[in-house]
């Protein structure tokens, strides 16, 4: 057994009661461009720093929404944590809306166009030898299977799976051996996946890759899914279930795989970002957020950058990572990335080869759950130029034959336990 600890400097990054809470320089917000009166819509506002960046130096702020219109929200208040945030709004009472969001003084406006008596594209059932295009406003009645077919969603569009609200078997897409989705949304026009029922319980059930071609999705939004097999280490639904397949993730959100209504006690449950095996995956810009767990993986290589997993709620095992050894060749990188607000570990890991740089580790300390910034159990782990702030314990080393952690130039500040 071979156990190592080193930590070799602290103090490059600020500790967070320092933190900045000036006004932000800008103010970003992503929502869909087209909407159906009464179906909650996700609504995702960010805060930049004057050189561009995002604002993560100040640690929680609040984002308000105003509408015009007649319009009339479920909800106007988000809370931004180091620069990010989410919430699902419904919006009843008009037609055609401006959306503002004002965080620090600093607003931004986006048009909102009521889909109220729009056209509807119905579809279902099996894809083959060849490609498509959804757009608009599109309704999936039951599971969509693409084999050896190229599905592109072109932005603006809002795909509508029918839900249940109980059982393991909701209405998903497949993409088997050939085929790929290219969901190719734009940051004025996203793509939307969510439950075309208002009712917040029922849930859709996945979106599976089976060795399928390299698949993209951009500017999309997926959520209120779930209702689909537990598996993994967690024993949970994914939204998204991949093997053998190669899948990139740019400003895409995931958010809101719950059971009940997000501000109600319990949310998170039962589903999870992702389960992949023998994969390969790109995450950049991305946001998940109100989930039972980010993504599992196992056996797959991860570039995991300048993205967020927030509010990972539930019992056991809701990590904003959960990290199995990868196969020979492949790499595990972490970076410029904030994990934050979890009943567990901000990433737990079994295994793996991994390298974590300038990340914020913030609020994993849930007592009855041993809460950790960063749990490693085998394998080697090297962290630089990273914050852990109110965990319980910020990292935890353990091993049943041989662990590395090696710490570099971080900052640890309220935590219960430093390093353990």
């Amino acid at each position: 057994m071979k156990y190592c600890l080193k930590v070799l400097c602290l103090g490059v990054l600020l500790a967070s009661a320092l933190l900045s809470s000036a006004a932000p320089a800008s103010v970003r917000m992503l929502t869909q461009f087209g909407y159906l009166p009464g179906l909650p819509v996700l609504v995702r506002v960010e805060t930049f720093a004057p050189d561009g960046s995002r604002d993560r130096e100040t640690w929680d702020s609040t984002a308000t929404l105003s509408a015009d219109g007649g319009v009339t929200l479920s909800t106007n208040q988000i809370t931004l944590r180091n620069g990010v945030g989410s919430i699902l709004v419904t919006f009843s009472g008009g037609g055609n809306f401006n959306l503002t969001a004002t965080a620090g003084g600093v607003a931004v406006t986006r048009p909102l166009e009521s889909l109220a008596g729009a056209a509807v594209t119905t579809v279902g059932g099996t894809l083959s030898g060849g490609s498509g295009t959804w757009s608009g406003l599109v309704n999936v009645t039951s599971t969509v299977i693409l084999t050896n077919y190229t599905l592109t969603i072109q932005s603006n569009t809002l795909v509508l799976l029918n839900g249940t609200n109980a059982g393991t078997t909701g209405i998903g897409i497949t993409v088997n051996a050939g085929g790929s989705i290219q969901s190719l949304g734009t940051e004025q026009h996203p793509v939307t996946i969510t439950c075309s029922n208002v009712l917040f319980a029922n849930r859709w059930g996945r979106i599976m890759h089976n060795s399928s071609a390299p698949s993209l999705y951009r500017h999309t939004f997926i959520h209120r899914s779930g209702r689909a097999p537990g598996e993994g280490h967690t024993g949970q639904a994914a939204a998204i279930r991949t093997s053998g397949t190669t899948l990139d993730f740019q400003s895409t959100t995931i958010s809101d795989l719950c059971e009940t209504d997000s501000a109600a006690p319990g949310f998170g449950t039962p589903a999870k970002v992702m389960f992949a095996v023998s994969s390969a995956l790109t995450f950049n810009d991305c946001l998940f957020q109100r989930v039972r767990t980010g993504p599992e993986i196992d056996g797959t290589s991860l570039l995991f950058t300048n993205s967020y997993v927030i509010e990972a709620r539930g019992p056991d095992d809701s990590d904003g990572l959960y990290v199995h050894a990868q196969q020979g060749g492949q790499t595990v990188k972490i970076a410029d990335s904030v994990f934050a607000l979890g009943d567990d570990d901000g990433i737990d890991t079994l295994g793996p080869v991994m390298t974590i740089e300038n990340c914020i580790f913030r609020g994993w300390n849930n007592l009855g759950e041993d809460a950790k910034g960063i749990s490693v159990f085998n394998g080697t782990t090297d962290v630089a130029h990273s914050l852990f702030t109110d965990c319980t314990v910020a990292i935890a080393a353990k091993t049943t034959s041989s662990v590395r952690c090696t710490v570099n130039s971080s900052t640890f500040m309220g935590n219960l336990t430093n390093v353990l």
